[in-house]
């Protein structure tokens, strides 16, 4: 893409663990007439360039800083789902990609020490033994309720099934690594966190941490909230977006 041929606003959105574009498959939808809405799969960016001692969060990140700037002249806005938006953070304080906001989508900010140990417990396991069931567990104790649309869900969990590999679990262990609290602290542009019905993310720390950010939640859907509630979640992207 020739990144001087648009001036629409970007939205870039960045999908989280074991992720795909399809995620965003109805924000793509809907806001694709009006804006450049641009939503890497970003594990294939460095798959096949992923050394075995490397920090494969930090790979993503630098990888992706380079491919939203040959992708966009503009200051995008990053919009990122669980993981997804963990990196968005790291990108706009660690690397530099300057942004006009950010939208968190039910990530786990901060990281507590409870739930770093169980994501570096469970990356361990899989980094050992590729255990898909391991894996189906996680995904039906955190990522699906009760309140989600079992004929959107299936797909997606069936998905991230089929991507999970050794290199998602070194995803895991390292992403785990990373201080969510600098993040919150270190980023001074406008940030919307929309959780789901049981966020992952504490309202109360994040605002501890960072004083401007912003609080909305979707209080029928579960982890996968721009699918399982794609109208209510496109009404509060645009109305931030539109600002």
């Amino acid at each position: 893409m020739d990144k001087s041929s648009t001036t629409k606003q970007s939205l870039v959105m960045l999908h989280g663990w074991c992720g795909s574009a399809d995620d965003f498959a109805p924000q793509k939808q809907y806001f694709q007439d009006q804006y450049d809405v641009l939503i890497p799969n970003w594990m294939d960016l460095i798959a096949g360039n992923i050394l075995n001692d490397e920090n494969i969060f930090e790979k993503a990140a630098e990888t992706l800083s380079e491919w939203i700037q040959s992708q966009t002249n503009q200051s995008p806005i990053l919009i990122g789902h669980s993981l997804g938006g963990i990196l968005a953070l790291h990108l706009a304080v660690n690397y530099n990609v300057k942004t006009n906001g950010i939208i968190v989508l039910d990530s786990s900010l901060p990281l507590s020490v409870d739930r770093i140990a169980a994501y570096k417990s469970l990356a361990q396991k899989l980094m050992r033994k590729l255990d898909k069931k391991i894996v189906l567990d996680v995904i039906n104790e955190y990522y699906v309720s009760k309140y989600d649309n079992l004929k959107i869900m299936q797909p997606v969990v069936e998905g991230m099934l089929q991507r999970v590999n050794f290199n998602w679990a070194r995803m895991m262990d390292h992403a785990a690594d990373v201080d969510t609290v600098q993040l919150l602290q270190s980023y001074k542009a406008p940030l919307l966190y929309i959780g789901s019905s049981q966020p992952l993310g504490d309202f109360h720390l994040i605002q501890k941490y960072m004083s401007h950010a912003m609080f909305a939640q979707v209080v029928c859907s579960g982890h996968f909230i721009q699918l399982n509630a794609a109208k209510q979640v496109n009404a509060m992207l645009a109305q931030i977006i539109m600002r």
